[in-house]
């Protein structure tokens, strides 16, 4: 039975059911009825919501109202739907793993929602801001002595320049430290590499004298792709070199030195790779013209925007957008970074 065909059986038949009166209000033969109208409205409404099958393929005020209900999630000013659907799917499905909140499950969760597997979680972490290391993107060979080695695109990580060491090359660089203290160091490497710092000890564990003894605060660690090498050492002295050595063909990349934390934490750092277009998309120039001279262009003037930030890796809201599902993905008590980096293809 049709809505038109209960609201009419509703009414005794002494009531002609052909009156405009009755046709405008209650029911009509085309369904303009006002109560016809509102309830067929309804009853679609209704449906729509009970026939979604897939809860990722809602749109409009459905997906707003699913999404504010179950998950607390604020859409972003002009953030597309899609976007708010693949956050929701990245929180609630995690990759399909059965474990949450581990150091897995939060680059999966990041690797779902970019779609892209180059997402690292580096542990034991301060802010970017908070890097003691200065030159640490190898622009060129500023605080670094070097031998055995060179700057190469295919040995970056991050933006431009990466150390690629010949056999036996080793690069290394002076720092001031705090006696007594605790430090992190990372290095981001592909291949064999050696990490060691002058004046400083690491602590480990003697089974047989069953104490942790002091030994020399060095490190070597061997993958074939990119991965971050981290060792703690406690400083000796106000003073410091911290020497990288690698094999023949080995790539390292983005040094940190970072004041050992008194809580955990760690940071998800995901590369995005773009072209870069220095010379024929000067969209930044800072504050000077290049052009000194019709005869002289100091391109060292002139910025530019890469592809992943064209596309919305460091854009308007996106910072924003990162950190919240970080905040829902990490545990409680843990301070999480969240870094986007560029690497120059």
């Amino acid at each position: 039975m049709t809505i038109k065909e209960q609201l009419r059986s509703n009414f005794p038949s002494i009531i002609n059911k052909t009156k405009p009166v009755f046709t405008s209000l209650v029911a009509s033969d085309d369904g303009s009825a006002v109560i016809e109208k509102h309830l067929n409205d309804i009853i679609s409404y209704m449906a729509s919501w009970k026939n979604i099958k897939d809860v990722y393929k809602t749109t409009g005020t459905a997906l707003e109202y699913i999404a504010k209900f179950f998950t607390y999630l604020e859409r972003f000013l002009d953030e597309p739907e899609q976007s708010y659907l693949d956050r929701i799917r990245a929180i609630f499905v995690r990759a399909n793993d059965q474990v949450w909140g581990t150091p897995f499950n939060i680059v999966h969760t990041f690797e779902q929602y970019f779609g892209i597997d180059t997402v690292f979680l580096v542990e034991n972490t301060n802010a970017k801001a908070d890097n003691m290391i200065t030159n640490y993107d190898f622009d060129d060979w500023t605080d670094w002595t070097h031998s055995d080695v060179s700057l190469e695109k295919e040995a970056a990580f991050i933006k431009t320049n990466g150390v690629l060491f010949d056999n036996g090359g080793a690069i290394s660089t002076d720092v001031t430290l705090e006696e007594n203290k605790g430090y992190w160091l990372h290095v981001f490497y592909k291949g064999t590499i050696t990490v060691e710092v002058s004046n400083a000890h690491c602590l480990a564990w003697s089974v047989e004298d069953e104490q942790y003894e002091s030994i020399t605060a060095e490190k070597t660690e061997t993958s074939e792709e990119w991965k971050d090498i981290s060792m703690f050492f406690i400083a000796d002295d106000v003073s410091a070199t911290i020497t990288i050595s690698g094999t023949e063909d080995t790539c390292c990349d983005y040094p940190r030195l970072f004041l050992k934390q008194g809580s955990p934490s760690f940071t998800v750092m995901v590369q995005f790779t773009g072209e870069s277009a220095k010379n024929a998309l000067a969209l930044a120039p800072g504050q000077a013209d290049p052009v000194s001279s019709p005869l002289s262009i100091d391109y060292d003037l002139a910025g530019y925007y890469d592809q992943a930030f064209l596309t919305g890796a460091n854009s308007g809201y996106a910072l924003d957008l990162y950190e919240e599902l970080l905040s829902y993905t990490k545990a409680v008590g843990v301070t999480a970074y969240l870094e986007i980096v560029n690497k120059d293809s």
